[in-house]
């Protein structure tokens, strides 16, 4: 059999963020039209100007929160193990990671990759309650332990 190179994939967190900032503000920014429409052609602008700037202070609140761990790569070593770069300012941390822990790894770190029948598919979510992605990692390990043992008990 023979063996197949790694497979690079790289996402920039904030670019992503960006449209899907854009496609939430766009949803209220109908809501509020809808809302206001009564007034007419002055509530139509108070809405305009009430979504510009809210767009604007999440935007900045979110960007500020990922500028540390804007950037991370994976890498796919085989079918059962990939691994995982994190880029920030001074660091690159990295861990091999069994692909048992893919499903936890999309609820913990806002993004999912299926690598089934090679098929690659991602999804950004906003995780509100862990912050640190440092941590996050650690507990997929732990995750991955869990999982092995009880894969064995089957």
């Amino acid at each position: 059999m023979q063996k197949q190179p790694p497979i690079f994939f790289e996402l920039s967190i904030s670019t992503l963020l960006i449209l899907y900032l854009l496609f939430i503000h766009f949803f209220v920014l109908i809501c509020i039209w809808l809302s206001f429409g009564f007034w007419g052609f002055w509530g139509f602008w108070f809405g305009i100007l009430l979504c510009s700037i809210s767009f604007l202070f999440f935007l900045n609140r979110e960007i500020q929160f990922y500028k540390k761990y804007d950037h991370f790569r994976l890498e796919f070593l085989s079918d059962q193990t990939w691994k995982i770069y994190f880029s920030t300012n001074q660091v690159e941390f990295a861990e091999l990671l069994e692909s048992s822990v893919k499903t936890y790894f999309y609820c913990m770190l806002n993004f999912n990759l299926l690598n089934s029948n090679k098929k690659r598919t991602i999804l950004v979510l906003r995780d509100s309650v862990q912050k640190d992605y440092f941590k996050v990692l650690k507990r997929c390990v732990q995750m991955s332990r869990i999982f092995q043992k009880e894969r064995k008990l089957q």
